[in-house]
């Protein structure tokens, strides 16, 4: 069996698959990523408590659908969060919302101290 240790596949199969969805006419797609390590080290850097995170990432998860008003109501009221707790998530989420993906990696790591180096990839 052949495998890739680092992140490289995951990103050629996105690569291959926005090359494909562009070859059939439905070009300019977005691709969202997450990865719950990247979330889990930015709620930990944010305060949220390491016993209400699986909450906390149910709640953003909404974050589409619910808007920020949404979300932050949920957490406070029915998470039982913080209100600054849940500003400073808020805040380090949305400096990585829209960046360009060569900013990214610089981005998450200034956002998130102590984030693991092997979590941080450059992106060319």
């Amino acid at each position: 069996m052949v495998s890739e240790p680092s992140v490289l596949a995951e990103a050629e199969l996105i690569e291959a698959t926005t090359a494909a969805l562009a070859a059939v006419g439905l070009a300019g797609a977005t691709v969202r990523l997450s990865d719950r390590r990247f979330l889990a080290a930015l709620a930990t850097a944010a305060g949220v408590p390491s016993a209400a995170q699986p909450g906390f990432f149910v709640t953003v998860d909404k974050l589409d659908k619910i808007g920020w008003d949404g979300v932050t109501a949920e957490l406070v009221g029915q998470r039982g969060l913080p209100a600054d707790v849940t500003a400073a998530a808020r805040d380090k989420i949305e400096a990585l919302s829209g960046l360009p993906a060569d900013q990214v990696a610089d981005t998450l790591t200034n956002a998130v101290p102590g984030l693991p180096e092997p979590g941080c990839v450059g992106v060319n």
